[in-house]
């Protein structure tokens, strides 16, 4: 938890740290962000830096891993960086905790077996 804390806190910082310069540097206690709120930086993040929401993603899938839809984020961005095998991956996982995912069942199928 520890781990996961950190990366939020240094995607994260970075872009408010200007608004709360103060605030920030004085905090000294550790939180567990809401899947909402890593997911809002997930896709500020993607007009920027695809790799960044990457991250924003993958964390949110270690944080709340029954969210099916954060492996569809992560299954469409590896699919447009070219890599089949982990989008697969991803639309499986995204599949196994929504079996009723229309989405992951259509990129599954256009993938191809």
């Amino acid at each position: 938890m520890r781990r996961l804390t950190a990366v939020f806190i240094a995607l994260v910082l970075p872009a408010i740290a200007g608004a709360f310069p103060a605030s920030i540097s004085q905090a000294r206690t550790t939180f567990t962000p809401s899947e909402r709120t890593i997911q809002m930086f997930g896709q500020i993040a993607l007009s920027q830096d695809t790799t960044k929401a990457m991250e924003f993603f993958q964390l949110a899938t270690e944080l709340y891993p029954a969210d099916y839809r954060n492996y569809d984020r992560l299954g469409a961005l590896w699919l447009a960086k070219g890599d089949k095998v982990k989008a697969r991956s991803y639309f499986e996982q995204s599949l196994s905790k929504n079996p009723n995912n229309v989405i992951a069942k259509e990129q599954l199928k256009k993938l191809g077996p």
